[in-house]
């Protein structure tokens, strides 16, 4: 399957990949100074790609089933704070050892649902929240994406629907999706490999790798809501 260019130099995506790893060793070594920058990264990318943001956000709602069952994927918004909550106060915690993309609380959660710059999704089947993935995006037009899936609904499919999903919202955006993901979680790492190949950009500190995901021409199409 051919893989698509986004408009970027080789020298350009080079530099980016190299400032995200100096911005996540920044964030283990000096917490402080990354919530500056993260602040800071995170109005921009709003101004800046706002347009963008409305048009992925308008299209991101899919309609199908799941297990023969009404399913619906959507854009969560403050409203949705008391559904995650409950979801991810659910999940077992040895589910949640590698999910740290933001914190659980409250008022965590609603901070993450109001900010424009991190995109985030929700799985309903039955109108019950079982899946939840968002694209965090930085002004270099990187989404680095997350996701999660309850226990109860392994095996169906949804990681892959997911991944599927994510690719198409950062095909629209116009941003390259990429994930850090933890070299010993394995099941995460075969659970996108089966998707499709991903490039390892650069090893991270506390065994953690910079990964980047290709776009391809399956991406500009939304993906079958049918499991």
């Amino acid at each position: 399957m051919q893989s698509i260019d986004l408009p970027m130099r080789q020298n350009e995506r080079f530099m980016m990949d190299y400032l995200d790893r100096v911005v996540y060793v920044i964030k283990q070594k000096v917490p402080f100074v990354y919530t500056l920058l993260e602040k800071a990264s995170s109005g921009l990318t709003s101004f800046l790609y706002r347009g963008g943001i409305r048009r992925a956000m308008e299209a991101g709602t899919l309609t199908g089933t799941v297990g023969g069952k009404q399913a619906v994927i959507r854009c969560l918004t403050v409203a949705d704070s008391e559904p995650l909550t409950e979801m991810l106060e659910r999940q077992p915690e040895e589910h949640l050892t590698y999910f740290h993309l933001h914190g659980f609380d409250r008022d965590s959660l609603r901070r993450i649902l109001r900010r424009r710059s991190v995109m985030t999704y929700g799985l309903f089947v039955d109108n019950r929240l079982c899946a939840y993935a968002l694209l965090k995006l930085f002004p270099t037009r990187k989404a680095y994406l997350g996701r999660l899936v309850s226990p109860e609904m392994a095996g169906k499919g949804l990681g892959k629907f997911l991944s599927r999903y994510l690719y198409w919202q950062a095909y629209l955006l116009g941003f390259q999706p990429c994930s850090t993901i933890n070299k010993n979680n394995l099941a995460s790492l075969k659970s996108h490999e089966a998707v499709r190949p991903f490039h390892v950009v650069s090893t991270l500190p506390n065994d953690f790798l910079l990964i980047r995901f290709e776009l391809t021409e399956s991406d500009k199409r939304a993906p079958l809501l049918d499991l």
